[in-house]
């Protein structure tokens, strides 16, 4: 190897053979013409040598006329080492973009699991987490103390919740809070009292005195047991009343209609938006609206969620105008709209008899019914108890 063979193989050279010419007139010629030829080797009509790349392009002529057959029998050098790797550039890229993509989804949550022993649903559990920043493509860098804190103060009925983060999957663990029982000892004093008018049917007390007798008509507030029990030494005694007193009432029940009545209309859009490792991107302008349902579409690949998807929000806006009814649906309205109202004010009472009559004018329809029903009437109210003068002078002055 001369000298010269670490320049050549940066910039490339050849070696080639000639034959059937004449070799001296080649050599001349090449020389003449500028073309560098180096390990030169002559057998009677045949020649080899080394050349550059631009000498060897410039070849052609001086074989010409020198009647050389020139062959290419070898390339050396930088410049075809380069062209070789040029056949696979499309590996290349494609191998260079998988690594780099690697690290980038390397340092994300691909997976979030849920470790659940409390009554709350996993989907409100994760709702909770992606209000609070907690979503499939998400950096992994995050603060997770911040964040366990933040969504514990939404989910109350919850003791602790913890994060945990091995590779790419995000385990969320949410523990019940254990209720301690309330326990009523019976230590208050109350009376029951007549929540509203009415004939008594049936008393029966469970605890404490009754102050009234079946047969009695009674008005609200009036007392019917009593948490007040006097002993046989004359003493009072007192209790936490308790009972029940059936009396035969009454219900009035009326519901108005008019001939116009407030009707919503509503205006739905849709957007849709595209969700790419961790960022949702819209595909149309977000606005403001009275109500809004959002729908999530994940890709999943063998049913784990991947952090790509399709979401749309549906909003829609609701304006008040006024609709005027035909008698028809005015009558029917109004006979709902009372039904619904009598069944609620009725629901704890058995109703013994009913009369319900329907007044119509140009402007409403009004319903009106009068219901006779049984119904418990007992309200507990706390007992308040007077001190005496001997029992305040007894008591220390702070």
């Amino acid at each position: 190897m001369s000298v010269k063979d670490p320049v050549h193989l940066l910039f490339g050279y050849v070696e080639i053979k000639g034959e059937n010419g004449f070799c001296e007139r080649f050599i001349n010629l090449c020389t003449a013409s500028g073309i560098p030829l180096w390990d030169i080797h002559k057998r009677s009509n045949e020649i080899t040598a080394k050349t550059t790349i631009g000498g060897y392009k410039k070849i052609r002529s001086p074989a010409k006329e020198s009647s050389m057959h020139i062959k290419l029998i070898k390339k050396h050098g930088l410049p075809f080492i380069i062209n070789r790797c040029m056949r696979y550039t499309g590996l290349a890229i494609g191998f260079a973009v998988m690594i780099v993509a690697l690290s980038i989804l390397s340092g994300r949550i691909w997976l979030i699991e849920i470790d659940n022993d409390t009554a709350i649903s996993d989907e409100l559990i994760t709702n909770a987490y992606e209000d609070a920043g907690l979503t499939i493509g998400r950096s992994k860098r995050l603060d997770l103390n911040t964040l366990c804190s933040d969504v514990s103060e939404s989910l109350s009925d919850t003791s602790w919740t913890t994060v945990n983060v091995v590779g790419s999957t995000a385990t969320i663990k949410v523990r019940e809070v254990r209720k301690t029982p309330q326990i009523d000892y019976g230590k208050g004093t109350s009376n029951i009292v007549a929540l509203k008018d009415g004939q008594v049917e049936i008393i029966e007390p469970y605890r404490g005195s009754p102050a009234i007798i079946e047969g009695q008509t009674v008005s609200q507030g009036d007392l019917l047991i009593s948490g007040v029990t006097e002993s046989r030494i004359y003493s009072n005694l007192f209790s936490d009343a308790d009972g029940y007193v059936v009396a035969n009432t009454t219900i009035d029940v009326s519901h108005s209609t008019p001939a116009e009545i407030p009707a919503l209309k509503k205006t739905q859009r849709k957007i849709y938006s595209l969700y790419f490792l961790g960022r949702e991107i819209p595909l149309g302008r977000v606005k403001d609206s009275d109500c809004a349902y959002r729908h999530k579409e994940w890709l999943e690949i063998g049913g784990k969620k991947m952090p790509f998807g399709l979401f749309y929000t549906l909003s829609a806006d609701f304006e008040e105008q006024a609709v005027k009814l035909g008698s028809d649906e005015i009558l029917l309205t109004a006979i709902n709209d009372y039904s619904l109202n009598a069944y609620h004010q009725t629901l704890h009472s058995q109703n013994i008899s009913k009369d319900v009559s329907v007044d119509k004018n140009a402007n409403e329809i009004c319903v009106r019914g009068r219901y006779h029903c049984y119904e418990n009437i007992g309200q507990k109210v706390p007992l308040e108890i007077e001190e005496s003068e001997a029992e305040a002078e007894k008591k220390p002055v702070e």
